[in-house]
């Protein structure tokens, strides 16, 4: 019993993934899928023919991408995999005509790295009255924050 080669799947951790027709977006004449191996590629639907490819990351670091795509106006979106190897999470948009990075925003980090500008207004933006004396009570124990500027339905189980 020989050793067996190191595959994709093994550096990834995910074993072997199936991505099926579904799962791979159509836009004006050309289908978009993304490999595990952190490419995402464009061909040609009638002729199968490759248009591009572009690299995004490199699977030897931990990352991996086992999402489909997302085309929304003329953008291709897509997002990396591997937070349990320490992958720093991102999202990047590809333009879908030349494949050429048109934007990546990055999930922690600056301001600039997560593309937030001076425009930027959260939705938890703080209220005249601090936390501790909002009139439905205070931060209990587990609570942050920003459950408690409204943001409790989708990151709790608790009412406030």
């Amino acid at each position: 019993m020989g050793i067996r080669p190191q595959t994709f799947a093994d550096v990834a951790g995910c074993g072997v993934l199936r991505r099926g027709k579904s799962r791979r977006p159509f836009d004006n004449g050309r289908i978009y899928y993304n490999t595990l191996d952190m490419h995402t590629v464009a061909v040609d639907a009638n002729t199968g023919k490759e248009i591009w490819k572009t690299r995004l990351g490199d699977i030897n670091l931990g990352e991996s991408m086992t999402m489909a795509p997302i085309v929304v106006k003329g953008k291709v979106l897509v997002g990396n995999s591997g937070g349990e190897f320490g992958v720093r999470g991102w999202i990047t948009a590809l333009d879908a005509g030349t494949g050429k990075i048109a934007w990546r925003a990055y999930h922690t980090g600056p301001d600039k790295d997560v593309l937030i500008g001076a425009s930027f207004k959260p939705f938890y933006a703080p209220s005249a009255v601090p936390i501790s004396g909002r009139k439905h009570g205070r931060v209990r124990s587990g609570r942050s924050a920003a459950a408690e500027y409204g943001a409790g339905s989708l990151t709790t189980r608790n009412s406030i």
